[in-house]
């Protein structure tokens, strides 16, 4: 890595031996009436601390299992969930939409399936509603900040390779209004739009160490995959605004 470095302790990945219940399959409503398809991962034990997990933009939950699993694993509720337009969440009362006719403010409004994802999981009994982090990619990177300028409640921000720009959501003015608040962001070089939005942003943290930005490793989800050292930085930050 070069530039800003995040240098964290050692986080202890739980094992795979440790019993966690399989997902539940989930339907949610906006405020402005979009179903949402989500699924839930309860933690091992509970009440627990929860994340939400924000894809990428023609991407949906999916991609996310792994991490789910991960963060599952090591004490948290995890939710994730489609964005309107994407995978199951198609559905509204005035008819089916897709991602694909979206206007910009059409994108802008993802903020109300990220605020009712984080309503549905603040009113469960096994979830401590004063605990809960977001982590979004590409686009669901920008959805997260924007929405947390909004919701002074959540616990703490990881954005994966964030835009300056995507489809009319703006990154650095949410990032400057939601700081001194925990924000951990990171990218890869080899992305070279997110890379230098990550640098563009850097003079606004009085604390370089919640900047990481990898010589290599692709865009969004995919840094999880080829920068596997990312998982436990991202654990060890999360937990640290949770306990």
């Amino acid at each position: 890595m070069r530039s800003f470095l995040l240098v964290f302790t050692v986080v202890v990945i739980f094992s795979a031996a440790i019993s966690v219940a399989e997902a539940e399959e989930i339907i949610f409503a906006t405020k402005d009436s979009v179903s949402i398809a989500g699924s839930f991962y309860p933690a091992p034990v509970s009440p627990a601390p929860a994340v939400v997990l924000v894809h990428m933009l023609r991407k949906n939950r999916s991609s996310w299992t792994d991490i789910a699993l991960t963060l599952q694993k090591n004490g948290f509720s995890v939710l994730t969930f489609d964005l309107r337009g994407h995978g199951q969440s198609t559905q509204t009362k005035r008819g089916p939409i897709s991602e694909a006719s979206f206007s910009e403010s059409d994108f802008a409004n993802m903020k109300y399936d990220l605020s009712a994802a984080v309503q549905w999981l603040r009113v469960r009994p096994d979830v401590i509603p004063s605990k809960v982090a977001v982590i979004g990619a590409s686009i669901g990177a920008n959805v997260a900040i924007n929405f947390a300028v909004e919701d002074r409640a959540i616990s703490a921000v990881v954005l994966l390779s964030p835009g300056a720009v995507y489809r009319g959501i703006y990154v650095e003015p949410a990032v400057k209004s939601y700081l001194p608040r925990p924000l951990f962001i990171v990218a890869a070089e080899d992305d070279n739009f997110s890379a230098v939005t990550v640098r563009e942003l850097m003079p606004l943290f009085k604390d370089e160490k919640v900047v990481a930005l990898f010589e290599d490793g692709g865009h969004g989800t995919y840094l999880l995959r080829s920068r596997p050292e990312l998982i436990p930085m991202i654990l060890d930050f999360i937990r640290s605004y949770m306990r």
